[in-house]
């Protein structure tokens, strides 16, 4: 059996893969994106002791891969996984040619709610009251520490796009055209100076978090930043 773990919410496809693992009595972890097929088949080409069957816990190996290596290890690992459970998890959403080698596959998506991408969308200047409600609204379905994270993340991609220096990110590659354009649109919106701002206020706020010498907790001290810009 073969199950794919992906998804954009890497915190949650991460912990299941995690929990999976430490069900298993009898596993193999493998790192996707430096095994070449010779240790693969190694690995999972022997019986287990007494008959048992194996779990081959495997991270980044679709997502790290070119095409043609990718086709090759899949098709070892279909030939080899009747006695074998074998679980993929990925860093990232995966697509449609990524996951058609495994037409008989489990796929477990971990998406992020739809409230958190509106209230990344709402991010702009003279908008804080809305991306304060909208922030709020989003802490029902997600933590503040991914709701933190994906903020963070998303300033990042801004600045990297209005200096067009974007291609250097694996996030921007995966891009549809319009999903670019669409953050293209929203860095003009701040310019290059009210960016560059927002991004060290915000690593300044997540080393205050993190050393414990920032003045309020992390829901609030959201709160201000967006109320600032």
């Amino acid at each position: 059996m073969i199950t794919i773990i992906h998804g954009d919410d890497i915190s949650s496809s991460r912990r299941y893969f995690i929990e999976q693992k430490e069900k298993s009595k009898n596993h193999i972890d493998i790192e996707g994106d430096k095994i070449n097929l010779s240790d693969l088949a190694q690995v999972i080409g022997g019986e287990s002791l007494f008959g048992e069957q194996k779990d081959v816990f495997i991270e980044n190996l679709l997502s790290s891969k070119k095409s043609k290596d990718a086709k090759s290890t899949v098709d070892s690992l279909k030939d080899n996984h009747k006695h074998l459970n074998i679980f993929l998890w990925e860093k990232q959403e995966l697509t449609v040619s990524n996951t058609s080698f495994f037409k008989d596959a489990i796929l477990k998506k971990f998406t992020l709610p739809k409230s958190l991408f509106a209230f990344l969308d709402s991010l702009k200047p003279n908008n804080s009251n809305v991306s304060v409600k909208l922030f709020h609204e989003t802490l029902k379905s997600s933590k503040e520490e991914i709701i933190f994270f994906m903020l963070i993340r998303q300033f990042r991609l801004l600045i990297a796009l209005l200096e067009q220096d974007s291609e250097q990110i694996d996030e921007v590659k995966r891009m549809a055209p319009w999903q670019k354009q669409k953050l293209i649109n929203q860095s003009k919106l701040f310019g290059p100076i009210i960016l560059k701002q927002a991004y060290q206020d915000l690593f300044k706020l997540d080393l205050g978090i993190k050393t414990g010498s920032g003045i309020f907790t992390l829901i609030p001290a959201i709160d201000f930043f967006l109320l600032s810009l």
